[in-house]
Order: C-alpha cells, then sequence, then structure tokens
C-alpha cells in the first residue's frame, strides 16, 4: 500500500529546489547588504569576504568540517 498526501510533494530536485524559508530569508538579507566582490581588496570586497567565512563557519559546524574544508562551486 502506497502513503496518501493531503498536500503536494515536489519531487522534481533535478532542475530547481523548493527554498526552505529561512534560507530565503538570508539570501535577501545578503544581497541587500553585500555589494562587493569576496576576492577584491576593498572594503566592500573585504565585507563580501567576510561573509563568505561566516558562511563557511556556519555550515562547517553543521556537518562537522573545519572553514577550509568547505567549497563553494558554481555552474553544474
Amino acid at each position: 500500500m502506497s502513503p496518501q498526501f493531503n498536500f503536494p510533494v515536489y519531487l522534481d530536485c533535478n532542475a530547481s529546489n523548493p527554498i526552505e524559508p529561512r534560507v530565503l530569508q538570508a539570501i535577501l538579507e545578503a544581497y541587500g547588504a553585500l555589494q562587493g566582490n569576496a576576492g577584491s581588496p576593498h572594503l566592500h570586497g573585504q565585507n563580501a569576504k567576510s561573509a563568505v567565512h561566516h558562511a563557511r563557519d556556519q555550515i562547517g559546524r553543521v556537518v562537522n568540517v573545519k572553514r577550509h574544508e568547505v567549497y563553494f562551486t558554481s555552474g553544474a
């Protein structure tokens, strides 16, 4: 017997995923506050780099690894 749900279940995660509301809120806050490229040496870049380090620290705590073991990639 298969389970029945009274709500939609999204299973097409190959192309996109539903965004958890707390994650969306953090993204929107970062887009509003951070204007720099983390690779740039000026103040805006330094602020962006600090945010990237903070994100690595948070992710590292969740998955029990060090900051330098967390990598971000672009593209597929």
